[in-house]
């Protein structure tokens, strides 16, 4: 079980009919926030005056939203609905099913009044989970969770913002998706030549990386 500070306690339920009120939450997300969730509690708030840390530059701060579910298979694209409703802070999704529990967290940003969500990363299903706060601001704990969550895929690197990293990532993502599709284009070409011109597209790619 995640034990935050004490002082980040904050133990209020989230009704879903607030969550209704969003505009990002209709149809099937709204149909699934009722059928599948039991209860979201905002446990706990990470803010600089709970941690005496500073505060974000984006987000002054980092909700911790615990979801009781009914049922163990459960759609991200609910979490996304539920974060981008929430704008004044980034948020940490505990998921509570029969006594396990996986993490869930999103890079998310905000420019003007928009909020977008780049990438998500959860855990798998487990009955003890870790999660340490590091760091002495908001956005180095932020960060931190993500680190964690992701696997160590976030590379410690003072010289690129957290915005750069997961851009990396992303385009890493997709250069390896670009490789693993033409690997399999190679493997079932015929013609040496275009074999050959495959080859030589992966080995571009593969240095890019």
């Amino acid at each position: 079980m995640i034990v935050f500070p004490k002082s980040t306690e904050y133990g209020k339920t989230l009704p879903k009919a607030k969550l209704f009120e969003q505009e990002g939450i209709r149809g099937k997300i709204r149909t699934v926030i009722t059928d599948d969730v039991l209860k979201i509690t905002i446990a706990n708030k990470l803010a600089d005056e709970t941690l005496n840390i500073d505060t974000g530059k984006i987000f002054p701060e980092i909700l911790v939203l615990k979801i009781a579910l009914k049922n163990r298979a459960f759609n991200e694209k609910v979490l996304d609905a539920i974060d981008k409703g929430i704008r004044a802070a980034f948020v940490l999704f505990v998921l509570e099913y029969e006594g396990e529990q996986k993490l869930s967290i999103a890079f998310k940003d905000k420019i003007g009044d928009k909020i977008t969500l780049a990438k998500r990363w959860t855990t798998e299903w487990v009955s003890d989970l870790e999660l340490e706060i590091e760091g002495r601001s908001i956005d180095a704990v932020y960060e931190g969770f993500i680190r964690q969550i992701s696997s160590g895929t976030l590379i410690k690197d003072t010289n690129k913002s957290l915005k750069e990293k997961i851009v990396c990532i992303i385009n890493a993502e997709k250069i390896e998706k670009e490789i693993s599709r033409l690997e399999t284009k190679m493997k079932n070409e015929k013609q040496f030549n275009k074999k050959l011109k495959i080859k030589t597209e992966i080995k571009k790619l593969k240095e890019q990386l």
